[in-house]
């Protein structure tokens, strides 16, 4: 057989080798392009405003918990009226374990990180890669940032 007959057909072959793994990568890469685009946007966000209401909420939930709490136990230990936020003991107590609140929250959301992770789960959920792309190439522009 001679190498003329089968180079057409193996020309062929190859090209529609190379088209179907070509074609077969295209979802990852655009994959990639959204995943790309949506991370730019997210780091296009200044986070300390979220960060910052995150931590005065977390912060006033803590303290009704701890307060909830502190009043739970006295009555239930009988400590009577003295046993209330103006005695040395509570506020000792709630000193306490407001620490463990600013440590909570040192830890879980002082780190953009959680913010980013959020911003950028919520724009790909709703975003397509064109679109991700061209609000976050609106927010690198002077009139954007």
């Amino acid at each position: 057989m001679k190498i003329r007959v089968l180079l057409p057909g193996l020309c062929r072959g190859t090209l529609l080798l190379m088209i179907s793994l070509h074609l077969a990568g295209m979802p990852a890469l655009a994959d990639d392009a959204k995943g790309q685009a949506v991370a730019r946007l997210a780091a296009s966000h200044d986070p300390e405003i979220p960060i910052a209401i995150g931590c005065v909420v977390i912060k006033q939930a803590g303290l009704k918990a701890i307060r909830a709490m502190l009043a739970d136990r006295g009555l239930a230990r009988g400590l009577g009226p003295d046993w209330n936020p103006a005695a040395p003991e509570w506020q000792a107590a709630e000193g306490q374990l407001a620490e463990l609140v600013d440590d909570l929250i040192a830890v879980r959301l002082e780190d953009p990180a959680w913010f980013r992770e959020g911003l950028g789960g919520a724009a790909a959920d709703v975003l397509n890669a064109e679109e991700a792309d061209e609000i976050a190439t609106h927010f690198a522009t002077e009139g954007g940032g």
